[in-house]
C-alpha cells in the first residue's frame, strides 16, 4: 500500500528544513486487520489523536446513516419491491481531497529510511486525507456528497446523508462512510443504471451486489416482505457472555424483564453502594452490546435495556442477572425482527409515559409499512408531578418524531395526505394538546413540553384516544405480562 500511494501521490517527502515554521510532524504508523473473508490487511494511518484542534484541523463532523433513514429505505425497498444493492468504496478517505492551502506533514512510515543520502532527516507532506487524520472523513464527504448531488440527486434535509433521485424513477443512496447503499427500481431502470456507470468511472469501489448486511443489521427477503435482523450478531453475544450457558438461577420469564426489574433498578438508583470494579465492567460492556440490538431492530428489549441503562455505574449482581435474563430472551428469540410488506400503509405514531415519583418513562412509536420505523423508551429529564404532565411530555417527544418523520417521506416522494394519528391513552393529555385546559394543574409545565399543541393547531398530527390496552407505546413504558407482551411484539415488529 505504501508503494501505491507513492505512484498516486498521496504522500510526498519533504525535508525537515521546508516545514513551514509553527507546523510539526504528526506520526505514523501501521495498522492491521483480520477481514470478515478472512484475509490480512495493513493500512498506513496518522496518529490523529496528537493533532491540536485550531492548528491541524478546524471542523471534524462527519455524518453517518441515521438508523430511521436506513429502516425507512428498506420499507421503501418492501412497499416497491425495490432491489437494495451495496458497494464498498475502497480506501475511500484516500479519494477525499484537502482543502486548499491545507497542509499536514508526518514522520517517514516505520521500516522507511528516515534521512537522506546526506543525513538530513525525511519528512511527509501529506496531500490526500489519509486515514487517521481527525478531518478525513469530512474531507472525504465533502467531496463525495456534492458529486451525488451534481448527479442529478436532491440531498435529504431530514438526512445529509441521503440522496434521492429527482426524476420518476425510483432511486435512493444511503452512506454510511465507504458503505454505498443503493435501492433502485428493477427491470430498465436507466436512471440507475447511467449512477452506475459514472459512479464507477469516477470513485474506486467494488460492487458487492444486493445488500445483505449494514453494521451487523441483516436483510432477509420474503415473500412480499423484507425483514431487518440481528441473528448473528445475537449469536455472537450469546458465545461471548454465556459461553457455558446461562446460569440456573436468573430470573425465571419468558419475556425480557419480569415485574420485579423496575424495582430493583430503583433501589439500586437509592443505595449508597460500592461498585465492584470487575462486576461493572461487565455490565457496562453487556447492556452495551443489547443497546446496539434495542435501537436497530429489537424494540421488543427496548424497555428492559432502558431500564438498566439507569444504573449503568450502580451495577449490582442483581441487575447483572436482568441484563442476562435479557440476553436469554434474544437467545431463545434471535431469528426475529422488523417485517416491512408490500401493503400501503399510512404513517401512525403512538406515546405513552407510565409516571414514576423519580423519574417518569416516556414511551413512544412510529409504524410504516406495517412494523416500526422509530421508536423509544427513555427517561424523562423532569419530575412529572401528575400523570397528565409525564403524558403530555411524552406526548411532544412523539410529535417531534412523528413531524421528522412526515418530512422524511415527503423528501422520499412519499407525502402523507392527511394529519397523521398520534394516539394516546390519557384523556387530559389528549385534550391538552388541543386547548389550554387544566390551567391549574398544568401553568408549572415547561412550555416546550406543549410543542404537540403547535404542531395540532397546524394540522399535522391529530390525537385520538385509544384504550390502554390497544396503545403500543405501553410496551416501553412498563413490564408487560407474557401473554399482553407477546400480542403487543406480533404488531409492532409485524410477526406473523
Amino acid at each position: 500500500e505504501l508503494g501505491a500511494h507513492r505512484r498516486n501521490g498521496t504522500w510526498v517527502l519533504v525535508f525537515d528544513s521546508d516545514i513551514p515554521a509553527g507546523r510539526r510532524a504528526l506520526r505514523l504508523l501501521w495498522v492491521y486487520k483480520v477481514k470478515r473473508d478472512g484475509t490480512f490487511k495493513a493500512r498506513l494511518c496518522v496518529q490523529g489523536s496528537a493533532q491540536i484542534p485550531g492548528v491541524d484541523f478546524d471542523q471534524s463532523f462527519a455524518a453517518t446513516l441515521r438508523t430511521t433513514s436506513f429502516r425507512v429505505l428498506v420499507a421503501l425497498a418492501a412497499r416497491h419491491a425495490l432491489l437494495v444493492v451495496r458497494w464498498d468504496l475502497t480506501s475511500a478517505y484516500l479519494q477525499g481531497e484537502l482543502q486548499p492551502g491545507e497542509e499536514v506533514y508526518t514522520h517517514v512510515p516505520p521500516g522507511q529510511p528516515e534521512f537522506d543520502d546526506a543525513g538530513r532527516p525525511l519528512r511527509c507532506r501529506v496531500v490526500k486525507p489519509i486515514y487517521g487524520l481527525v478531518q478525513a472523513g469530512r474531507r472525504f464527504q465533502r467531496t463525495l456528497f456534492p458529486w451525488i448531488v451534481a448527479q442529478g440527486f436532491e440531498q435529504s434535509s431530514t438526512d445529509p446523508c441521503v440522496f434521492v433521485w429527482k426524476g420518476d424513477e425510483h432511486l435512493y443512496v444511503g452512506v454510511y462512510v465507504d458503505d454505498i447503499m443503493v435501492v433502485h427500481s428493477t427491470g430498465e431502470a436507466p436512471a440507475f443504471h447511467e449512477f452506475k456507470r459514472v459512479f464507477f468511472a469516477r470513485w474506486q469501489a467494488e460492487d458487492e451486489g444486493e445488500m445483505a448486511d449494514l453494521l451487523n443489521v441483516h436483510i432477509r427477503r420474503g415473500d412480499g416482505c423484507i425483514t431487518l435482523h440481528q441473528e448473528p450478531y445475537i449469536r455472537g453475544m450469546v458465545r461471548r457472555f454465556a459461553p457455558d450457558g446461562f446460569p440456573s438461577d436468573l430470573p425465571r420469564t419468558s419475556t425480557p424483564s419480569d415485574a420485579h426489574l423496575a424495582q430493583t433498578v430503583a433501589d439500586a438508583q437509592a443505595a449508597d453502594i460500592t461498585t465492584d470494579a470487575a462486576l461493572t465492567n461487565r455490565f457496562q460492556t453487556l447492556v452495551g452490546a443489547l443497546l446496539y440490538a434495542a435501537t436497530h431492530t429489537r424494540p421488543d428489549i427496548a424497555y428492559a435495556v432502558g431500564m438498566l441503562c439507569r444504573v449503568m455505574s450502580r451495577s449490582t449482581p442483581a441487575l447483572y442477572a436482568y441484563a442476562m435474563v435479557v440476553l436469554r430472551y434474544l437467545d431463545r428469540n434471535a431469528a426475529i425482527g422488523l417485517r416491512y410488506t408490500s401493503v400501503p400503509t399510512t404513517l401512525e405514531g403512538y406515546f405513552d409515559a407510565n409516571w414514576d415519583v423519580l423519574r417518569s418513562t416516556t414511551g413512544w412509536l412510529v409504524t410504516w409499512q406495517s412494523a416500526v420505523i422509530s421508536y423509544g423508551s427513555k427517561s424523562q429529564k423532569g419530575v412529572a408531578t401528575s400523570s397528565a404532565h409525564a403524558e403530555i411530555v411524552a406526548a411532544s417527544e412523539a410529535a417531534k418524531d412523528v413531524i421528522h418523520h412526515r418530512e422524511k417521506l415527503a423528501e422520499f416522494k412519499h407525502p402523507p395526505l392527511s394529519a397523521t394519528l398520534l394516539y394516546g391513552d390519557n384523556q387530559a393529555a389528549n385534550n391538552l394538546a388541543y386547548n389550554p385546559e387544566l390551567h391549574e394543574r398544568t401553568k408549572h409545565i415547561a412550555r416546550r413540553h406543549f410543542y404537540i399543541r403547535e404542531v395540532v393547531e397546524e394540522g399535522q398530527i391529530v390525537v385520538p384516544y385509544v384504550r390502554t390496552i390497544d396503545n403500543l407505546a405501553d410496551f416501553f413504558t412498563k413490564h408487560q405480562t407474557p401473554k399482553v407482551f407477546f400480542a403487543m411484539r406480533a404488531k409492532i415488529m409485524n410477526i406473523p
